[in-house]
């Protein structure tokens, strides 16, 4: 598993909003939940499912902005 993978899950979130500013009207949902091992799942859910699989490391070393 990347180590970057809240990364990858931050920026396609940001693609996506921003593609539907660029469209002009749309529907997101995103979820979270734990799964084995404590990793928390995350699904962005704009028109097609993308899921990322972020270990619990990853998230207790980041701090909000």
């Amino acid at each position: 598993m990347n180590s970057r993978e809240l990364e990858k899950a931050l920026a396609k979130l940001v693609d996506e909003v921003c593609r539907g500013l660029q469209h002009g009207f749309f529907e997101y949902v995103v979820l979270g939940e734990i799964v084995r091992g404590g990793q928390r799942r995350l699904t962005i859910k704009a028109g097609k499912s993308y899921q990322f699989t972020i270990s619990e490391d990853e998230i207790a070393n980041t701090k909000p902005q």
